[in-house]
């Protein structure tokens, strides 16, 4: 059976997976399903555990080889990128609202500002439209 998120396979909430918990998953399954065959009394416990683990191995290797989950590296680079984008709009943003907001009461100075930073979440976060 292959592992997919349909099966139970943890997800990070950015839809990454981090190797270690799946690993540990999967090898919960695998344990699950060796005791389900040594229960059952087809062959060698050890035997059956060889032949899921090996199941597990060339499922994950498909996994890679058709894209269903990145190499840890490469999630953490995009993690960072996207760190870094969210901190120079944060940054910039005093430049960009001070003269805005000179002369505007407190409570269109929360008001601006709740958008601005609201606009920056949905960019950071790929929404084209972001909730109020």
């Amino acid at each position: 059976s292959a592992w997919h998120v349909k099966d139970g396979c943890p997800r990070n909430a950015d839809g990454s997976y981090d190797l270690s918990v799946v690993i540990g998953w999967r090898e919960g399954r695998i344990q699950a399903a060796a005791d389900r065959a040594a229960e059952a009394g087809s062959g060698s416990v050890a035997l059956e555990r060889w032949r899921v683990a090996r199941a597990a191995q060339e499922e994950i290797r498909l996994a890679a080889m058709t894209g269903e989950y990145l190499p840890r590296a490469e999630v953490e680079e995009g993690r960072v990128a996207r760190v870094l984008t969210l901190k120079r709009a944060m940054l910039g943003l005093p430049r960009a609202v001070a003269p805005v907001l000179a002369g505007m009461e407190p409570r269109e100075i929360q008001a601006y500002l709740t958008d601005r930073i609201r606009a920056m979440i949905g960019e950071f976060a790929g929404v084209t439209k972001v909730r109020k």
